[in-house]
């Protein structure tokens, strides 16, 4: 994945720079403001279950209010083309936006957990889940600058499912922690058998969205909750799961290799008449929009780096009750590296 040069498309910019202006400053805005109503409302109270934490709490409110204002500064110099290249952006969107949302986020968990014992619960809860709406907020940003970083030119290289996975699993540990689900939840199937040449931060955008899709919406249960399945495929049988699946406009090479990356969970699951709108940026199946999880984002990435890798997605409906992600990766291009093989 690309963090150098110019965007990659116009696409890939239009859709950051659209998604940040109307979707994030709202969301940052607007718990800005619900954050400091809430302080003076709760006056008294705060004074005694947080001695000398109400100024801060205001403080907080009103610098993520001022980010607010610098994430649009950000995007109008991004409209004049001010930056000279897509790395220069998304590192001003890591040290001006999001990293001072993770703090404020963090900060707000912190004087929430000092309270008073005589103080009430459900103001904490209140309170942390001002700090979760300043931590989704990161999140979006990051998934948005993930978008924009895609190249529309692979980098191709020998890339080895299990050892990927597993990494992946690792850096995607702070999800586990904050939605309480168990390492062992995962269960890796013949991961460490499928080995094809790709482009590795590619195929890492793909699994990484997937799977944390899959614990955030994953229920507690008798483990594992999420299956993660790996193998090699022939194009016939491809070619007959596209048939199925209705898919169109990939070329289909009698000797290419596939891999078939198989995510299924527990949870909830898609309506049928979401399937097909879940890929689309911005667009959350009815279950997503109502619980207030995902970012409208991860799924598109998803699609778009297949499209990039004349790949395919389909979703459907798991056998534990939940949603059910394949995709369909090719083997690319093996000039000067060692064929796909088994390992």
């Amino acid at each position: 994945m690309s963090s150098s040069g110019q965007f990659a498309n116009e696409e890939a910019r239009d859709i950051l720079l659209a998604g940040i202006s109307h979707d994030l400053h709202r969301q940052i805005n607007s718990i800005s403001v619900q954050l400091e109503e809430w302080t003076k409302k709760r006056g008294q109270q705060l004074e005694q279950a947080l001695p000398g934490r109400r100024g801060r709490l205001s403080e907080i409110a009103n610098g993520c209010g001022q980010t607010a204002k610098t994430l649009m500064r950000i995007v109008n110099d991004a409209d004049d083309d001010a930056y000279g290249n897509v790395s220069d952006m998304l590192r001003d969107f890591e040290q001006k936006i999001t990293k001072p949302l993770r703090n404020a986020a963090k900060e707000l968990r912190n004087i929430a957990n000092e309270h008073e014992p005589s103080a009430r619960s459900g103001m904490m809860i209140e309170l942390k889940r001002h700090g979760r709406g300043y931590e989704r907020a990161a999140e979006l940003l990051d998934s948005l600058s993930k978008f924009a970083a895609i190249d529309s030119k692979p980098k191709y290289e020998r890339v080895n499912f299990g050892t990927e996975l597993e990494s992946i699993i690792w850096d995607l540990r702070g999800i586990f922690e904050r939605e309480k689900v168990q390492w062992d939840a995962v269960r890796l199937t013949q991961a460490r058998q499928v080995t094809i040449v790709t482009d590795r931060g590619l195929f890492s955008a793909i699994a990484s969205n997937l799977i944390s899709n899959a614990v955030v919406h994953t229920r507690p249960h008798r483990l594992p909750t999420i299956d993660v399945v790996c193998q090699l495929v022939t194009s016939a049988s491809v070619e007959e799961a596209f048939e199925t699946a209705n898919i169109r406009g990939l070329k289909l090479g009698s000797d290419t290799v596939w891999a078939c990356l198989r995510v299924a969970d527990n949870g909830p699951g898609i309506p049928i008449d979401s399937r097909k709108s879940v890929f689309q940026v911005f667009k959350q199946g009815s279950i997503a929009r109502r619980t207030g999880k995902g970012s409208g984002v991860g799924l598109a990435l998803v699609h778009y780096a297949l499209q990039v890798l004349d790949g395919a997605v389909r979703v459907s409906a798991s056998k534990r009750g939940g949603a059910e992600f394949t995709v369909w990766l090719p083997s690319g291009p093996s000039d000067n590296l060692p064929q796909h093989v088994l390992v």
